[in-house]
């Protein structure tokens, strides 16, 4: 089930899962693109998904994870994905970004489409 909070919107480094232990929640997350992708998410038939606006990101991350990817505003209706780094955390480099670089920059749904598909979330017939 979509996790769907009023939680403030985390930083750019909080990545844990919400912990509201809510499966219904208001349709608004204050965040416009987290709403966006939770609506995506949610017509796609994905229900192992949390989404939240991380400043002018949104995460996305399985139900009781954390974030695996990114999608971060490119420009116009264009959103960039980026997959969590595979490095864990104690064996990067302090300079090592805890994201991949961009793997894909698309319009929203296919961005969304893509982070579910890479994850099991989805099917690719969705």
């Amino acid at each position: 089930m979509l996790e769907l909070t009023n939680a403030p919107r985390a930083s750019f480094y909080d990545i844990a899962p919400p912990s509201s232990g809510h499966d219904i929640a208001p349709p608004s997350s204050g965040h416009p693109a987290a709403d966006r992708v939770r609506r995506i998410a949610r017509k796609l038939g994905c229900t192992s998904v949390w989404v939240r606006g991380a400043g002018p990101h949104v995460v996305l991350g399985l139900a009781g994870e954390n974030a695996f990817a990114r999608l971060s505003p490119i420009g116009g209706s264009s959103y960039g994905l980026a997959f969590r780094s595979t490095v864990a955390p104690d064996r990067r480099a302090a300079t090592t970004p805890s994201w991949e670089p961009l793997l894909l920059v698309d319009e929203l749904q296919t961005v969304v489409e893509h982070a579910l598909v890479g994850v099991s979330a989805l099917h690719e017939e969705a």
